[in-house]
């Protein structure tokens, strides 16, 4: 068997530990899904006079909006991947695609918190509750278009992070949703010191730090800002379900974002710690 060269152990370690993140976020999703939303919802069967399938709608919808994204997100790269690369790369390339809907879900549900969601509640049931889908259908067209240009290109061997298209995307819809948080603060005019810090100062100091640390591979300017992105996706998707796990028995955002640092600490020394040597 042909030895690895050091930039293929660089690759290969990295595709593993992003693998292991992103199944661990999957895993604490669904636990999450499934304790606050479905144990919840489910036990209203048993009160009376309830319209069952109207519970059990609101369920489907319910758990297909927290979930969906990121699963068909992941079937998509998957798919999209040459089998040339092997069943890591199809992996990775599965958990890339679902850290780029969270970003898609996440500006897409702030986008649609106004004049969409007004019209979506306008309308009778079932199909108010059917409409909430409709940030799933806009994410899986972003990223099956992505995902089909990608799976035609002449370059097969070429990994997901390193897809132009692929990197617009992601990197465009962290920064549109930076930009949609920030300009609604200063639009209303509303204290902005803490959503300035959250929304600006700490994505800039995180992506500096990562973009410093993960300076060997990819080679690319715009790779290496793309990995960058996924440090920092790293760190606000441990805050945002620590917070949703937590959430009962701690409201304050300090605690959820101390551990998503110390969460995206590790994950930045796993993956820089072998290019360091």
């Amino acid at each position: 068997m042909k030895k690895m060269t050091k930039k293929q152990r660089i690759i290969a370690e990295r595709q593993r530990i992003t693998i292991l993140f992103g199944y661990g976020f999957f895993a604490i999703l669904l636990l999450i899904v499934l304790w606050q939303t479905v144990v919840p919802w489910a036990a209203m069967f048993l009160e009376p006079g309830v319209i069952k399938h109207n519970v059990a709608l609101t369920v489907v919808a319910l758990a297909s909006v927290a979930v969906l994204p990121s699963l068909m997100a992941y079937i998509i790269g998957d798919r999209s991947t040459s089998k040339r690369l092997g069943a890591r790369a199809h992996q990775y390339n599965g958990v890339m695609f679902g850290f780029a809907a969270y970003w898609l879900s996440l500006f897409l549900a702030m986008a649609g918190s106004g004049s969409i969601n007004t019209f979506r509640l306008s309308l009778p049931q079932p199909w108010s509750i059917i409409a909430m889908a409709w940030p799933i259908v806009a994410i899986i067209a972003i990223l099956a278009a992505v995902a089909i240009a990608y799976s035609r290109k002449k370059r097969p061997s070429t990994l997901i992070i390193d897809y132009r298209p692929f990197q617009l995307v992601f990197i465009g819809s962290i920064v549109a949703t930076f930009v949609y948080v920030l300009s609604g603060q200063l639009y209303t005019f509303s204290t902005i010191g803490v959503i300035t810090f959250i929304y600006v100062v700490l994505p800039l100091l995180v992506g500096l730090i990562s973009y410093r640390f993960l300076d060997v591979i990819p080679e690319t300017q715009m790779g290496r800002i793309t990995l960058s992105g996924v440090a920092l996706t790293v760190l606000f998707v441990a805050v945002t379900l620590t917070g949703q796990l937590l959430y009962e028995f701690n409201q304050n955002p300090v605690l959820p974002l101390i551990i998503g640092v110390f969460v995206w600490a590790a994950f930045l020394w796993t993956m820089s710690r072998k290019s360091l040597k």
